[in-house]
C-alpha cells in the first residue's frame, strides 16, 4: 500500500507578539521569526522638537546676539571713557589745589626767613644803639621773631614729613639764636664787650642753621608749584586720548550695523559720538582756560611777589651786617663785604619786581637805591673816625628814612600780591573742579544712547 505525503503550503494567520517581526511560512511550514527594537511615535522619538515648547533661543553666533554683544561694548567703552575723563580731572583738579597750597607755604616760608632777618637786624640794631634800647624798637624785635615762631609752627604743620622734621630744628636754632641775644642785651646794659661776642654768634648760628633751610625748602616748594601748574597740556592730551578711543569703538560699531541692518545713520550711536566729542572739545577750552589763568599767575603775581620777598630778605640782611660792621669798630671788613653781596642781590631782585610790577615796584627800587646812598653817607663818617655820627646815621636810615620806607611799601605789595596768587590759582582749580561731574555724566549718557540704538535695531531685526 502505497503511502502518499502531502505537502501543504498556505499561510496561517499568526498574532504578533510585542517585540516580534514574522515572516512567511517556508515551503516545509517552518515559521520564522526575529526580535527588534520597538519604534516610538515620531513625536516622541529624540532630537524631535517640541511644536508645543518655547521657542529656541537665538545664539551668540547670529545676528541679533551679536549686536546684544556690540552694544554691551560700546555702552561699556562710552561709560569707561567718562569714568577716565572724570579721574583725569579729578587729578587736574588735586594739582592745582595742590599748587595754590604750595604758593601759600612758600609764601609762608618767605615770611619766616624775612621776620628771622628782620628780628635779627633789629637786635643787632639795638646792640649797636648801647644800653637800654627804647621800648618800642624792643617790642617790634619781639613782634618779629614771634612771628618768625608762628610761621615756623604753621609751615611745619603744613609741611611733608621730612620738611616738618627739618623745620623743627630751625625752630630750635632759632631758640638758641634768641637766647644768645639775651645775652648780648644783659652785657650790653652792663657795658661788659663781651656782648658784641654773643650778638655775632646769634646772627652767625641763623646764617648757618637757620636761613639755608629755609631756602632749601622754599626752593623745593616753589619747584613743586611750577611743575603742578605746568601739567595742563598732559590733561588735556589724556582727555583726547579717551575720547579717540572711545569714538573709534563707536565707529567700528556703526560700520558694522550698516553692513547689518542698510541703515547710514544709527541714532544712538550717533549722538553718543557727538556727547563724547562735544564733552572733550568743552573740558579742552575749560582746561585749557584753567592753565592759562595759572600759568599767568606764576608768570606774574607769584613770581613778583617772590621777588619782594626775597628783596626784603636780602635787604634786612644787609641792614643786619651793616650794624655788625659798626659793631665791629673798625674791624668789621668781613660784614661790609657781605653787606656788598646782599645789597647787589637785593637790586637784582629788585630790578625783576620793576619789570613785573610796573610803577609801583619802581616805587620800592626806588627806596632801597636811597638806602644804598644813605649806606655810603654811614661808612664814610666811620672810615673817617667820625663812629658816633655814623651809628647815628644808621639809625636813622632805620627808622624815617629811606629803607624805612622801602620796608612799609614793599612789605604792602607783597601782602597784596601773595592774596592776588591764592584768589587766582583758586579760580583755577574751581573751573575745573565741576568739569569732572559734568564729564562723569556726559559719559554715561553717551552709553545709555549707544546702548538704545544697537538695541531698537535688534528688535527690528526680529
Amino acid at each position: 500500500m502505497e503511502h502518499v505525503t502531502e505537502k501543504r503550503s498556505r499561510w496561517r494567520p499568526i498574532r504578533r507578539a510585542a517585540g516580534l517581526q514574522c515572516s512567511s511560512l517556508t515551503t516545509t511550514g517552518t515559521i520564522t521569526a526575529t526580535t527588534g527594537t520597538p519604534r516610538l511615535p515620531l513625536a516622541l522619538q529624540p532630537g524631535t522638537p517640541d511644536p508645543t515648547g518655547p521657542a529656541p533661543r537665538l545664539s551668540r553666533t547670529d545676528t541679533p546676539g551679536r549686536m546684544r554683544i556690540l552694544a554691551l561694548a560700546v555702552a561699556v567703552v562710552a561709560a569707561l571713557s567718562g569714568v577716565v575723563g572724570s579721574s583725569v580731572l579729578t587729578s587736574r583738579t588735586s594739582e592745582l589745589s595742590t599748587a595754590r597750597d604750595d604758593a601759600a607755604q612758600l609764601e609762608r616760608l618767605e615770611s619766616v626767613r624775612t621776620a628771622v632777618v628782620e628780628a635779627d637786624a633789629l637786635a643787632a640794631a639795638a646792640y649797636l644803639a648801647g644800653g637800654l634800647e627804647p621800648p618800642a624798637r624792643r617790642a617790634e624785635y619781639e613782634e618779629r621773631l614771634d612771628a618768625a615762631q608762628r610761621g615756623l609752627a604753621a609751615a611745619a604743620a603744613r609741611a611733608t614729613g621730612d620738611e616738618s622734621v627739618r623745620l623743627g630744628g630751625v625752630a630750635s636754632a632759632l631758640s638758641q639764636a634768641s637766647g644768645l641775644v639775651e645775652q648780648a642785651r644783659a652785657n650790653s646794659r652792663q657795658g661788659f664787650p663781651v656782648g658784641a661776642a654773643y650778638q655775632r654768634s646769634a646772627s652767625a648760628l641763623i646764617r648757618a642753621e637757620v636761613l639755608p633751610v629755609l631756602d632749601e625748602i622754599a626752593g623745593e616748594t616753589g619747584d613743586r608749584t611750577v611743575d603742578a601748574v605746568g601739567s595742563g597740556n598732559l590733561t588735556v592730551g589724556l582727555l583726547w586720548l579717551c575720547a579717540v578711543v572711545a569714538l573709534a569703538v563707536i565707529g567700528v560699531a556703526s560700520w558694522w550695523m550698516l553692513r547689518r541692518t542698510n541703515r547710514v545713520v544709527n541714532i544712538g550711536l550717533a549722538a553718543a559720538a557727538m556727547i563724547i566729542a562735544g564733552i572733550t572739545v568743552l573740558s579742552s577750552v575749560v582746561v585749557g582756560s584753567s592753565t592759562s589763568t595759572a600759568v599767568d599767575t606764576i608768570d606774574v603775581p607769584y613770581r613778583a611777589a617772590t621777588s619782594y620777598a626775597r628783596a626784603r630778605t636780602a635787604a634786612f640782611d644787609a641792614r643786619s651786617n651793616e650794624a655788625l660792621t659798626l659793631i665791629a669798630r673798625g674791624n668789621g671788613g668781613a660784614f661790609e663785604t657781605r653787606w656788598q653781596q646782599l645789597s647787589a642781590e637785593a637790586t637784582a631782585y629788585l630790578e625783576r619786581v620793576v619789570e613785573l610790577d610796573g610803577v609801583r615796584g619802581g616805587g620800592v627800587a626806588d627806596s632801597f637805591a636811597g638806602y644804598l646812598e644813605a649806606h655810603g653817607e654811614v661808612r664814610q663818617l666811620d672810615d673817617d673816625g667820625r663812629h658816633d655820627e655814623a651809628v647815628a646815621r644808621a639809625q636813622q636810615i632805620g627808622i624815617d628814612d629811606w629803607f624805612g620806607r622801602f620796608d612799609v611799601d614793599s612789605a604792602a605789595a607783597l601782602d597784596e600780591l601773595a592774596a592776588t596768587v591764592d584768589a587766582d590759582l583758586g579760580d583755577a582749580r574751581s573751573g575745573v573742579s565741576w568739569l569732572r561731574w559734568t564729564v562723569l555724566g556726559a559719559g554715561l549718557i553717551a552709553a545709555v544712547a549707544a546702548f538704545a540704538g544697537v538695541a531698537r535695531r535688534i528688535q527690528e531685526y526680529r
